[in-house]
C-alpha cells in the first residue's frame, strides 16, 4: 500500500434537475469518529507519487460502486484549483451529472450511508453547514462556496 500525503483531492459535484444546481455530498460512515454521519464531498488524500486527478479516479471508484462518476471524471478530464487548507494543497474538481446519472450510482457502505443532494443555495448560505464533516467546511469556506464564519 502506497504512504498518504497531505495533499488532497476532492471533487465538487454538481448534479442538474429541471435547471435547478445541487450539490452531490455523501453521508460518512466512520462509526465512533467525530465525521460519522457528517456531510461531505466525495475524494481524499493523494499517493506519494500520485498526480491529483489520479487521486480524485481512485477516491472515486472506492466511494462510488458503479464507477460512473470516475467515467465521468475521466471522459471530461475536469480542470481543478487548488488551495491550501490547513497547511497542505487541496485540489477542488467540478463535476457536473444530470439527475438520472445521480439517480444510477451507489455509495459503497463501508465509505457512505448514502448520497444526498442539497440545492447550492443552501450549501452557500450556510443552513446546512452543521451537518457538514469539519474538513469539507474548512474546504467550502476556504473555496468560496460557503461564506467564512461570521465575527
Amino acid at each position: 500500500m502506497s504512504r498518504k500525503t497531505t495533499a488532497v483531492a476532492k471533487a465538487r459535484i454538481v448534479v442538474v434537475q429541471n435547471g435547478v444546481r445541487f450539490a452531490l455530498l455523501s453521508r460518512k460512515n466512520a462509526p465512533g469518529k467525530r465525521k460519522h454521519n457528517g456531510l461531505e464531498m466525495l475524494g481524499g488524500h493523494l499517493d506519494e507519487n500520485e498526480s491529483p486527478i489520479e487521486a480524485l479516479l481512485r477516491e472515486l471508484r472506492e466511494e462510488e460502486r458503479t464507477g460512473e462518476l470516475a467515467r465521468i471524471a475521466e471522459a471530461g478530464a475536469p480542470g481543478f484549483d487548488t488551495r491550501i487548507v490547513d497547511q497542505a494543497p487541496h485540489h477542488l474538481f467540478e463535476l457536473t451529472i444530470t439527475h438520472e446519472q445521480y439517480l444510477s450510482l451507489e455509495a459503497d457502505s463501508g465509505e457512505s450511508l448514502g448520497f444526498e443532494m442539497l440545492t447550492e443555495r443552501d450549501l452557500a448560505n450556510g443552513r446546512i453547514e452543521a451537518e457538514l464533516t469539519p474538513r469539507t467546511r474548512k474546504i467550502l469556506r476556504v473555496f468560496g462556496v460557503i461564506a467564512n464564519e461570521r465575527q
